[in-house]
């Protein structure tokens, strides 16, 4: 779109607003060469607010006008650092600015360290390397998976009841903090399918004997002799200990999570509200 087709465009949707909420669409690169002509008929004082690929930018001359600015790869802050409009407030966490889901598993490894050292040393005090009780394992192991099932259950439940309140959810978007709190919901609840997968895993691999061997070990264990140091009780034993230990220590940070990310913030909202209503009454 040449300048004189976008000037054209722009006039058009900013009189359509004028009678109806419209949306005038651009790519990114469109948006950077197009926002002179912009600023000359609608002025610079507004906000763009973006989340991964898309933003839109909402300027005080046009309220009913929504110019949303799409991008092949994800956005962050500073690609709308340059923008030619003075009193542009810009909103929104971008994706590569947010912690991947390992690199915060291991931050959260971090901040739970000493329960992790604590859950750990009790763990292998009851199960240890010389003394093999598969069958106390996949007891641990099924018991967990309770746990962890009734866990998954309530945090569906409580996200769901979060993303349902649409006052709450706008302001947190407004706040800049929509991304970041997907994110988390993302993470833990990734986390939480991971771990069940690996209890299923454990508890599976834990009752296997070698009369229930699949037949192609069977036939390995006849041609080569050193399969049976693989596939033995004590390397079973060895499998079962470790991955049930992850996961212990994986739902600690799940559990952990809960408070660290929601009641937490949750708190400092409530007591700016709290300021913000004691203001009014004193002021």
């Amino acid at each position: 779109m040449d300048n004189i087709g976008f000037v054209k465009a722009l006039k058009e949707a900013t009189e359509q607003s004028k009678d109806r909420k419209t949306m005038l669409v651009l790519s990114y690169s469109e948006f950077i060469q197009n926002q002179l002509s912009i600023l000359k008929m609608l002025g610079g004082h507004g906000f763009l607010m973006f989340t991964e690929k898309r933003a839109i930018l909402c300027l005080c001359k046009a309220p009913g006008l929504r110019i949303c600015i799409k991008n092949s790869k994800n956005f962050i802050r500073k690609d709308f650092e340059d923008l030619v409009f003075p009193e542009i407030e810009i909103i929104g966490t971008g994706k590569k600015e947010l912690p991947g889901i390992i690199k915060q598993y291991l931050y959260d490894i971090k901040d739970n360290i000493l329960k992790i050292i604590v859950i750990s040393i009790i763990f292998f005090s009851i199960f240890n390397w010389e003394k093999i009780n598969i069958h106390g394992i996949v007891l641990l192991s099924d018991n967990l998976l309770n746990v962890m099932s009734i866990f998954m259950s309530m945090v569906f439940v409580f996200i769901g009841f979060i993303y349902s309140d649409r006052e709450k959810a706008i302001d947190t978007y407004m706040r800049g903090n929509g991304d970041r709190y997907f994110n988390i919901d993302k993470y833990i609840m990734s986390l939480s399918i991971f771990i069940l997968l690996l209890l299923i895993l454990t508890s599976t691999v834990g009752n296997i004997t070698k009369d229930t061997l699949p037949e192609h070990f069977i036939m390995l264990q006849m041609v080569n002799p050193y399969i049976d140091k693989v596939v033995s009780y004590k390397a079973q034993y060895y499998i079962c200990l470790f991955i049930t230990w992850f996961s212990l220590i994986s739902m600690t940070i799940c559990f952990s999570s809960l408070i660290d990310y929601y009641l937490n913030d949750m708190r400092n909202k409530f007591f700016i509200d709290a300021v913000d209503e004691k203001s009014k009454e004193k002021f």
